[in-house]
């Protein structure tokens, strides 16, 4: 045993305990890939001290490096970051600071128009709000609140909501110091307690507003008096009503109350009627609650007060579109791509109203010039290749999927439109390549394994095209398409009587697919199953009891079976049902042994 070794080990183990810990608040690829080899190197480093493995000078030095070297450069690192920060703010953070989280998803929120809430006030004006005449606490807070805004700067907000609690409960009468706290509230996605605190805020500064009377031009009057800098002036106590009313307008919308949302977006309205905001977050309240006149109405106003706003015609094409007012959707969308040529959304739908109009020309245009907007978008050369594949350019429709599969390599769709497109043009080698690459990506995908097979059966490889079968089958035991197509195939072998095994499987899923009981019927005729294939029909009928090559079929299976009576009457149904396959009874051959009869010959007559 090894001294030297036994100590490695001991500060091993205490690099181990700090990169774990590091691992838990940071959750980086690299700490993770260096704790991996540290637990690699302490391993060999045990079974070297307990004299179970020998080990070399080189394989000790491969341990030390990366159980010790590579774990201490992490340490340096974070000590390093630590004294500039405490050197740049003046407050301790923690030797290991925890990965912003960035809960803000205005952006990628299924309401994503939704325009944002107003940012918070500055410190000092913070400060100016609190009855607190105690200078050593008053640097305390300043220093707290100036530590939390830089949290929120870099969107670290629960860090930010950590300050703020303790601070809130502390002093309950500063209208400045809830509206931040609201704010993170908000940024948290702690929706309702925001609306709480916004409401705080209001019971607070709404009474100093209700006198005033200055109207829209309190928002052209300086922030604060010069005379009295530490007193709010009558416009500063509007604008924090108006901001908060915005704010909280913001979290009920978010809350899914949208009726309380517009009572207070229209409250800051009364104060900013220029606050154009307000009117485009009405309009999308109006639309979550399902009144889409009355939103169509604000954006319209919100238009024809601002002939730049490009945004809002969008939104009305959306609602038009949506509504499936294809013509005026088409219209407003024109309107927004005049005013901004590159706004690729509004390229995209306008592409989209095309296509539900079926001017496919002109959705290939649309599409073609979002290709250049967004050369990096497959769902762009998706959508260029189904109009292309609907116009019937199908070689076109093949590259634009293909360029979507080079771009998004693991779009599944992106490689079954390819395969089928391709399989189109003739192009089969390729096709079942793209039909393979599918079920590589999506195992679970029915139509790829239908679609191979049936290409496969096509080219004469029953067998392959089988054994795609069972493969599907495996991801897809309750799937009736794959045991249906399975039994066309055998049926095409001359297995008959596997055929047959195959289509009841298909059957026992979906007893209703009446087209399946054509093909068993067919395979237990050439089984000379005649009754059974009598059975099979009959029980087809009550899904199609009016299907006239049901009963063709059936007085065939009859002729066979010799009951002449039997088949002249379903020939007589089948005939009432359709009349022009009298001709396919004249030449039917298997019919040569009625012929003879008048009743046969007054049918075809």
């Amino acid at each position: 045993m090894s001294v030297n070794i036994g100590f490695t080990i001991l500060l091993m183990l205490s690099l181990i305990a700090y990169m774990a810990y590091r691992l838990f608040l940071r959750r980086k690829l690299e700490v993770l890939i260096t704790l991996s080899l540290q637990v690699v190197a302490i391993t060999i480093a045990i079974l070297g001290f307990t004299d179970g493995v020998k080990t070399t000078n080189s394989i000790e030095a491969c341990y030390v490096v990366l159980g010790i070297v590579i774990p201490a450069g992490f340490f340096v690192y974070d000590y390093v970051i630590m004294m500039k920060k405490i050197k740049r703010q003046g407050v301790y953070q923690g030797f290991i600071q925890p990965a912003p989280r960035n809960n803000e998803n205005e952006a990628s929120d299924s309401r994503n128009y939704l325009k944002p809430i107003i940012r918070e006030r500055q410190v000092s004006e913070l400060m100016r709000d609190l009855s607190i005449n105690k200078d050593d606490i008053l640097k305390n807070i300043k220093k707290s609140l100036t530590q939390a805004q830089l949290y929120v700067n870099g969107k670290d907000y629960d860090n930010a909501y950590e300050i703020y609690v303790p601070i809130v409960k502390l002093i309950r009468n500063s209208p400045g110091l809830l509206f931040n706290f609201a704010n993170v509230c908000y940024y948290k996605g702690n929706y309702n307690e925001a609306v709480y605190n916004y409401k705080k805020v209001v019971e607070l500064d709404e009474s100093l507003a209700n006198n005033s009377s200055e109207g829209k031009s309190i928002f052209e009057t300086a922030r604060h008096s010069k005379d009295t800098p530490d007193t709010k002036s009558e416009a500063d106590i509007k604008y924090e009503v108006f901001a908060v009313y915005y704010n909280l307008g913001n979290a009920l919308f978010r809350t899914n109350r949208y009726e309380q949302a517009i009572e207070y977006y229209k409250k800051a309205l009364d104060i900013n009627p220029g606050l154009e905001d307000a009117n485009e977050n009405i309009a999308r309240a109006l639309i979550a609650a399902g009144k889409t006149e009355e939103a169509l109405d604000y954006y319209k106003r919100i238009a024809d007060n601002d002939s730049t706003n490009y945004n809002v015609h969008y939104v009305i094409g959306k609602i038009y579109y949506d509504t499936k007012k294809y013509e005026e959707a088409d219209i407003e969308l024109n309107e927004c791509l005049k005013l901004n040529s590159e706004y690729t959304e509004a390229s995209e739908l306008l592409g989209k109203v095309y296509t539900k109009l079926e001017n496919y020309e002109k959705a290939v245009l649309e599409y073609l010039k979002l290709t250049k907007l967004s050369p990096k978008d497959h769902n762009a050369f998706y959508s260029l290749g189904t109009v292309q594949y609907q116009l019937g350019q199908k070689k076109e429709a093949a590259e634009s999927y293909k360029k979507v599969v080079e771009i998004a390599p693991d779009s599944y769709k992106g490689y079954y439109n390819l395969a089928v497109t391709l399989d189109d043009i003739g192009n089969q080698e390729e096709a079942v390549d793209a039909f393979e690459k599918v079920i590589e990506i999506k195992p679970d995908f029915i139509e790829a394994y239908n679609n191979l097979g049936i290409i496969l059966s096509t080219q004469g490889n029953h067998m392959k095209a089988l054994e795609v079968y069972v493969r599907g089958l495996k991801k897809n035991p309750e799937e009736y398409s794959l045991y249906y197509n399975m039994g066309v195939t055998l049926s095409e072998m001359k297995r008959y009587s596997e055929a047959v095994e195959a289509f009841k499987s298909a059957l026992e899923i979906k007893s209703e697919e009446y087209e399946i009981s054509y093909h068993l019927a067919a395979a237990l005729i050439e089984l000379k199953k005649y009754e059974d294939a009598v059975d099979v029909y009959k029980k087809a009928m009550k899904f199609k009891p009016e299907d006239s090559e049901l009963y063709y079929d059936i007085a065939i299976v009859y002729t066979l079976l010799k009951k002449k009576d039997i088949a002249i009457d379903n020939l007589k149904k089948a005939i009432e049902l359709n009349k022009e396959i009298i001709e396919d009874v004249k030449s039917n051959t298997i019919f040569r042994s009625l012929k003879a009869m008048p009743e046969f010959k007054e049918l075809v007559s």
